[in-house]
């Protein structure tokens, strides 16, 4: 499995030097989140009670992974994610092949 600087969100942001230090500029998101990919390549997740609130743990049984569950609220546009998803709750995610694919 890749290292986790694989699965950052900023892995498209180019680096830029502020004040002596590196930061990132302002962020590219990937294609999956500026264009809804075909529904054959969305899938769905039920929140249980393992996994309320908590997005780290759907990524980790989603995509093997706890760095991606910032693909899992940005792709269902979770703006308060306090709590966020809860018990009950079907979320949508988009296929590994798609998220991998554009983030090694």
């Amino acid at each position: 499995m890749p290292s986790n600087n694989y699965f950052s969100r900023f892995q498209e942001t180019p680096i830029q030097i502020v004040d002596g230090k590196e930061t990132f500029g302002v962020w590219v998101q990937p294609s999956f989140l500026k264009v809804r990919p075909d529904p054959k390549n969305i899938k769905t997740y039920k929140v249980t009670s393992k996994t309320d609130g908590r997005p780290d743990l759907i990524s980790y049984n989603i995509y093997g992974t706890t760095f991606l569950d910032w693909v899992l609220i940005a792709f269902n546009d979770a703006h308060d994610t306090l709590n966020w998803p809860e018990v009950g709750d079907i979320i949508e995610y988009p296929i590994d092949a798609i998220v991998t694919s554009e983030l090694l």
